[in-house]
């Protein structure tokens, strides 16, 4: 290969009026070869390679690698370093980030610029788009969508409502609505359930009334329980001419309910977490979990069954002549039933610890916190109080309705009035817990509730009083707290818990008064 010198180059390269030239004008007074070339301009966007291979087809001019880099370089001829005018690009980036070029990142906004002929640099584009969208950049830089801008006249034009089910599975279901302009909280309420429409629909008639007047719009997902509320929305705005009946109700899906889920997002970090994290503490330790609650829940549901088929069964067995009989075993069951609750509420109040296995943290435990906090138990709903009772009793439930579908009438006329006794006894058994909580529930009972207190006909507020003075060690009986008094005359708990101690050497309730003095 030839290699000819720097001028030799110059000399056979094209002049400014070549008609194979880029340029328009011609002039001999204009250099021949240059940053100003058109020619030049050509060669310049290829690498060296690129620039000796078409020199040596297309003019003939052989030339090495190295020296088409030190004449390039001489003349000023850079690929990268002619650079495109920054107000031009940026006026490219600002038409791209009003489309789908705003989610860009600075190396590819570049590789956009490249693509449509721009010559520029990463850290140039960078710069432009700091300026021109700062916003996107503090997304980008946090790693977040960017989000649509809420927009909202005045106060209540727009109310949001919705449900928080995070302490659903530990039996806590919270509603809330709040105004989209003020951010002020309309309602926030916890009950065994937020997907009642009736529920919600007072929470919303309560707020209205408390307002004086309803929002132009309502906000909320699609469930079932918002269906009244909106029928109540559009009848307080029906008078309305300004309004359009199909506007005054929107549905949509609950992540784009900006404002409620935003207060949610508040409520778990300062309040519903900590929360939340208690009632897994509980789960570990096997006070209470999901699967416990399915256990009392089903045993619940069979447990009222076979009340009802055995009841049913008593009744088409019924024989009036007996009906003596029938009364006597039936209080009989009743006795034996809060005898037996005296029994096992001693034992648990008066001996053992938590620290027992199995035992320990699922039976003891609750009868110390109760000592503590005596209306913890009122907290509690139906299945998570009654649960456990209502599973003893399915057993011996299961068992009478067996013999009333198997045996004859002959031979169930013989046992029946053990039926009547075993009956009772299950039905008392399993209301003991509900019996003992409204005896610490002051307020909100039925009349027909504290009718049946007053009549002694099951556990009365004071007469249980009497077992929470300290150190409780008396009337411990709590379905009915007929048989308190008598076996408190013949001091028949104070004779077992003194056999128990000159036997064992352990002392009665040493670890209720630990639990006590704990909590002082």
């Amino acid at each position: 290969m030839v290699v000819k010198s720097e001028e030799e180059v110059i000399q056979n390269s094209m002049t400014e009026d070549d008609p194979n030239s880029n340029s328009e004008a011609s002039s001999s007074a204009q250099p021949r070869w240059g940053p100003q070339h058109a020619g030049a301009k050509e060669l310049a966007s290829h690498y060296s390679k690129e620039i000796a291979h078409i020199l040596s087809q297309c003019n003939g001019i052989n030339a090495s690698v190295r020296q088409i880099k030190r004449i390039t370089s001489s003349q000023g001829l850079y690929r990268r370093k002619n650079k495109s005018n920054v107000l031009n690009v940026g006026y490219f980036i600002s038409m791209e980030i009003q489309r789908s070029g705003q989610l860009h990142g600075y190396k590819w906004m570049h590789s956009k610029c490249l693509e449509n002929g721009y010559v520029i640099d990463q850290e140039t584009v960078r710069i432009i788009l700091k300026c021109i969208d700062p916003e996107g950049v503090r997304c980008r830089t946090k790693r977040r969508l960017r989000r649509r801008e809420y927009s909202n006249p005045g106060p209540n034009y727009l109310w949001h409502l919705d449900g928080y089910d995070k302490l659903k599975p530990y039996g806590i279901c919270i509603h809330g609505c709040i105004d989209g302009y003020s951010r002020q909280i309309i309602w926030l309420e916890a009950a065994s359930s937020n997907n009642n429409p009736r529920l919600i629909a007072g929470y919303f008639v309560d707020a209205v009334s408390k307002m004086a007047g309803c929002p132009k719009i309502v906000r909320a997902d699609m469930g079932t329980e918002n269906g009244t509320v909106r029928q109540l929305q559009i009848f307080l705005r029906e008078d309305d001419a300004t309004c359009n009946p199909n506007s005054v109700f929107l549905y949509g899906t609950s992540r784009c309910n900006q404002r409620i889920e935003s207060w949610w997002g508040i409520l778990r970090k300062e309040f519903a977490q900590f929360w939340m994290n208690v009632f897994e503490s509980f789960k570990d330790d096997g006070h209470y979990s999901g699967g416990k609650r399915v256990q009392e829940t089903l045993c619940l549901i069979v447990s009222i069954a076979l009340m009802a088929f055995n009841l049913c069964a008593l009744v088409l067995h019924f024989k009036a002549e007996n009906w003596y009989i029938v009364l006597i075993c039936s209080l009989l069951g009743i006795v034996v039933a809060d005898f037996f609750s005296g029994l096992v509420h001693w034992g648990a109040d008066t001996w053992g610890s938590i620290e027992i296995p199995v035992i320990g943290k699922a039976f003891i435990r609750p009868f110390r916190e109760h000592h503590i906090d005596p209306t913890s138990i009122t907290r509690h709903d139906f299945i998570e109080t009654n649960g456990d009772n209502f599973a003893v009793v399915v057993p011996f439930l299961g068992h009478m309705a067996y013999k009333f579908i198997t045996l004859s009438p002959e031979e169930i006329d013989k046992t029946y009035n053990w039926e009547c006794f075993v009956f009772l006894l299950a039905i008392f058994v399993s209301l003991t817990n509900q019996f003992h909580k409204w005896s610490h529930t002051y307020f909100g009972l039925p009349k027909w509730i504290t009718f049946l207190q007053d009549m002694h006909i099951i556990l009365p507020k004071k007469h249980h009083r009497i077992h929470h003075v300290a150190p409780h060690e008396t009337y411990f009986c709590i379905t009915t707290g007929w048989l308190n008094y008598p076996l408190e005359k013949i001091g028949f708990w104070t004779f077992l818990e003194d056999m128990i101690e000159r036997s064992t050497g352990n002392k009665p309730r040493a670890d209720d008064f630990k639990w006590a003095q704990k909590c002082q």
